[in-house]
């Protein structure tokens, strides 16, 4: 995929996100990944988790 930088329409956004867990976990950490996905993308984020990601991300850039 190649995006022009003089083309105002285009945006490119990638998402990541990482677990730390025992494998024997694994299946349980992915059900509860799975489970919240599927709830944001039907219901969306309330305006609480949204101030709290707010909040957090300001937080992490305190800090780095």
């Amino acid at each position: 995929m190649t995006l022009s930088s003089q083309d105002n329409t285009s945006i490119y956004v990638t998402y990541a996100i990482y677990a730390t867990c025992a494998p024997q976990n694994l299946a349980k950490v992915e059900q509860g990944f799975n489970e919240d996905l599927i709830r944001m993308l039907k219901h969306g984020l309330s305006d609480e988790e949204i101030l709290i990601t707010r909040s957090e991300r300001f937080q992490v850039k305190i800090e780095s």
